[in-house]
């Protein structure tokens, strides 16, 4: 059973590496916005991404947790986080949240595929954490009786 959780955190892991990795070998655009007042400021991809590679570097430090924590309800409770952090980072890209450039030609749309495949392995990854079966040893080590007092005698109410 252990080995089969040290695949999945290191699956996991590796995921959220990509994810912090995207932007940097797929990078976004470069070109800039003109204002009304006459400057320039980065295309909201820029800021879409930069919000995508925070939530990535949340799946890595939660990834990392996974080799970690021990307990069955902490590993779940880490699974459900990175699939919830990846949800997010699915629909950062979709124009009623961010959103990345109108133009279909410009080099954010590949960044934004791969930020959302990779994402989507990250739910999935996440999923399979949380729905994983605890082996029954596991789950009867977390409660255990208290051990009897000796000598005392228990009283029953009639």
């Amino acid at each position: 059973m252990e080995t089969r959780w040290k695949t999945i955190s290191i699956i996991a892991l590796v995921i959220a590496l990509g994810l912090v990795l995207v932007p940097k070998v797929v990078p976004v655009c470069s070109a800039m916005v003109a204002t009304a007042s006459g400057g320039q400021m980065p295309m909201r991809c820029f800021y879409t991404f930069r919000a995508q590679s925070l939530f990535a570097v949340t799946s890595v430090l939660a990834a990392v947790s996974l080799f970690v924590v021990r307990s069955p309800d902490g590993r779940k409770t880490v699974g459900a986080m990175l699939a919830v952090l990846g949800i997010m980072m699915a629909v950062l890209p979709l124009s009623g949240v961010m959103g990345i450039c109108m133009r279909s030609d410009m080099p954010c749309h590949t960044t934004a595929f791969w930020n959302t495949v990779l994402a989507a392995a990250q739910i999935l990854t996440g999923l399979v954490i949380v729905f994983s079966k605890v082996p029954a040893q596991a789950q009867s080590s977390v409660i255990k009786e208290m051990p009897r007092p000796t000598g005392e005698k228990i009283k029953w109410l009639d």
